[in-house]
């Protein structure tokens, strides 16, 4: 691409800066959508919470969660646990209130990543804003090292978010 752009050298006259407030043509071109007849966005991923079918069958194959179930039919040893329609749940408290989370199958947690990182409507945003969003949801072990390591190993981010600081020192 440099022996390209050293053939348009010639061609350019001037080049000069416009402040993002006064460049409104850049700004339209970036931002501006053309309406369109309608949006597709495929419910299926990013529905993933209402999917309780799927979620229920991946609860019956995942060791993990079939022996929690166990220990909790049997003794009632985990107080932060509870089954519901063969659902397992983790309690959890959000400003005074108690909420239930679908504790994630393992083999669903990168489909669960998937819509809530990767889906047009999610952003890519970074690890906050999707463990902000994951947390009133979903749980599984150690889920904030999981969204960290998934944010870390995605390739738009890795490719579009660049450090905008200046290097520190000189």
């Amino acid at each position: 691409w440099l022996f390209k752009l050293q053939d348009l050298l010639p061609q350019i006259i001037a080049v000069k800066h416009r402040a993002g407030a006064t460049n409104a043509a850049a700004d339209y071109i970036s931002r501006h959508f053309p309406p369109s007849e309608s949006t597709n966005i495929n419910s299926s991923t990013i529905n993933v919470t209402n999917d309780d079918w799927s979620i229920g069958t991946e609860h019956c194959t995942d060791v993990i969660i079939q022996q929690i179930i166990q220990q909790i039919r049997n003794n009632r040893r985990y107080e932060s646990f509870i089954i519901q329609h063969g659902i397992l749940y983790k309690l959890a408290t959000r400003a005074d209130t108690t909420i239930k989370l679908v504790y994630a199958p393992l083999k669903l947690i990168p489909e669960i990543m998937a819509a809530y990182h990767d889906h047009p409507s999610s952003g890519h945003f970074g690890t906050g804003r999707t463990w902000s969003m994951l947390r009133n949801t979903y749980y599984w072990p150690r889920m904030k090292e999981t969204i960290i390591s998934y944010i870390k190993s995605c390739d738009k981010c890795s490719q579009f978010n660049v450090d905008r600081h200046k290097p520190p020192g000189f």
